[in-house]
Parts: C-alpha cells; sequence; structure tokens
C-alpha cells in the first residue's frame, strides 16, 4: 500500500509540478510539502482536502486507501460533475464536520473514514452499473 508522500510526489511528477507550486496553492512552505512527501510530517485534513481537490482525486487515494483516482473515467469520458461533486461533497462533510452523528452517537474519524469508504463502493458500482446499462447488456429482451 502506497503512503500518503509517495502518492502526492508521484501526482506532483505526473503533472510537472514544483513543490513551490503546491505550497503557494495551500499557502504552506516549500518545506511543508516535501517534508509530506518523505512522511516526516501529515497535513492537516484541511490541507488533505486541498490537495484531494488540487489533483482531482479522492482523500482515500491520497492516502493510500485505495488504488483507483477519482474521478473516475468510462471509455475515456469523465463521469457526471453532478456525481462526483456529490460524492466529493459528502467526504468534505464528513472531514469537516464535528458533529456527525448516526442517532446520538457522534461519528469518530475512523467511523467517518469507514463512512466514506462505503460511500466510495457504492459510488464505483454505481458507475459500473451504468457503464453496464450503457452497453446494452443488461436491458431485457
Amino acid at each position: 500500500m502506497m503512503k500518503l508522500g509517495e502518492r502526492l510526489k508521484e501526482l506532483r511528477d505526473k503533472q510537472q509540478w514544483t513543490q513551490n507550486f503546491i505550497a503557494d496553492r495551500l499557502a504552506v512552505t516549500k518545506q511543508a510539502i516535501s517534508s509530506w512527501e518523505r512522511n516526516i510530517a501529515s497535513p492537516s485534513i484541511k490541507q488533505l482536502l486541498q490537495l484531494a481537490d488540487l489533483f482531482h482525486v479522492s482523500t482515500d487515494y491520497l492516502l493510500g486507501r485505495i488504488d483507483i483516482p477519482l474521478p473516475v473515467t468510462t471509455n475515456g469520458k469523465e463521469e457526471s460533475t453532478a456525481t462526483l461533486q456529490t460524492f466529493y461533497d459528502l467526504e468534505h462533510f464528513l472531514l469537516t464536520n464535528d458533529h456527525v452523528r448516526l442517532g446520538n452517537f457522534r461519528l469518530s474519524i475512523s467511523e467517518k473514514l469507514m463512512t466514506i469508504d462505503v460511500l466510495q463502493r457504492i459510488f464505483l458500482e454505481y458507475n459500473k452499473s451504468k457503464e453496464f446499462d450503457s452497453a446494452g447488456s443488461n436491458i431485457p429482451t
């Protein structure tokens, strides 16, 4: 499983961006980016969300929890922005809201991450079914 620093460096190299470029976008120092890439330090949740937005990937992908970057593409086309934005909105809400509850219980960060994982699986399955539908393979005859 890839660590955050390795994933961050891989994404930065792929975009041919410098550490200074990312540091400017996140209002941090180049040294902070370097420390994150070497897994010496970790970004805050806010910074993690900013990185995900900057690279157009999920936080789970950045953290190395999954190996499929979002946005998901189907047949070379980007998935519906509304659907993808809904997923990002839910992910952002869960990670930034301290008062998310299930019944009378406040969700811990690990429970929030598990919820995001479940939502991501649903999102991926939904997109797979859309691809299946568009091929006409599951239309009853």
